[in-house]
């Protein structure tokens, strides 16, 4: 996390009164050691120049974890960054403030914003950011988290508000993938990338849910009905295709007739069958014909 700024100036400045005081306890340690050498205490002159040494050697080692940056400010100004290992500084004049590389999250807090079609909705998310530029992310903002999580909200509520409700509902990762690139282009300034964003969950109102879910029931209702039409046509062209073939062929309609009293024998009744040959059946109709005639 990244220090406030005036709590780094102050530090900046702690430290370099600190190293004035060293300065300073130095300058009299060269003025009157070679005194007190004199007098026989020349051990306790080695003892303080020995103390001063190890605080210099001290404070001018930065170790900086492999997961980690160091930003180095001297006199209060941007100088370089520091790379994971072993570095030097110069204590009292240089500041450094570490700055974390990996991946963070950001909760977007539930949020109410108001559809295309005036629906209010309750949509929270999570954001996936790391730092790229660690001079850039330090400098540039007080409150890194605070201020990505304010930035991917307005950005989402703006993009939710040019939606109607079922476009919203049908295409999260279009929104989603809209807000990350507007998001981009304003922290590439800060020094972040924002490597995701995911929309958790839509609440909507309880009256909402139930007209949706009739409109659901009758959608499909529709769909049925729209089957089962499609299915009686395709039927019906295929029975009379059926029709004209047996029409064709007299044998193939005899059989037909054979496998269709052979199917009614199989099937329990009480009812009689009375079968008539052919041959009577077209003398019928022959009269029928001639009647007409």
């Amino acid at each position: 996390m990244v220090e406030e700024n005036d709590e780094i100036a102050d530090e900046s400045v702690n430290n370099f009164t600190t190293l004035l005081g060293w300065a300073l306890l130095a300058f009299l340690a060269y003025k009157f050691l070679p005194t007190l050498a004199e007098i026989g205490m020349g051990f306790v002159a080695k003892i303080i120049g020995a103390v001063i040494v190890l605080w210099i050697l001290g404070n001018s080692i930065v170790i900086i974890p492999q997961y980690e940056r160091g930003v180095v400010l001297r006199f209060g100004k941007l100088h370089k960054v520091l790379d994971p290992g072993l570095n030097f500084i110069i204590p009292g004049v240089d500041y450094v403030v570490k700055i974390d590389m990996r991946t963070r999250t950001i909760d977007i807090k539930p949020e109410d914003i108001m559809s295309k079609d005036n629906i209010p909705l309750t949509i929270d998310g999570i954001a996936y950011f790391r730092v790229t530029h660690p001079d850039k992310y330090f400098v540039n903002l007080r409150e890194g988290e605070y201020a990505i999580g304010k930035y991917c909200e307005a950005l989402l509520r703006d993009e939710i508000g040019t939606r109607n409700l079922d476009d919203i509902l049908q295409h999260r990762e279009l929104i989603t993938d809209n807000v990350e690139t507007k998001v981009n282009k304003k922290l590439k300034e800060w020094g972040v990338k924002l490597e995701d964003l995911k929309i958790q969950k839509i609440e909507i109102p309880n009256s909402l849910v139930e007209a949706i879910s009739k409109q659901a029931e009758a959608e499909r209702e529709k769909r049925a009905i729209i089957l089962k039409a499609e299915g009686e046509e395709i039927a019906a062209k295929k029975i009379a295709e059926a029709s004209q073939l047996l029409e064709k062929s007299r044998a193939a309609f005899q059989l037909r007739v054979l496998q269709t009293i052979q199917e009614l024998g199989k099937q329990e009744s009480n009812k009689w069958i009375i079968l008539l040959p052919t041959e009577i059946a077209e003398a019928i109709r022959s009269l029928k014909t001639g009647k007409n005639q």
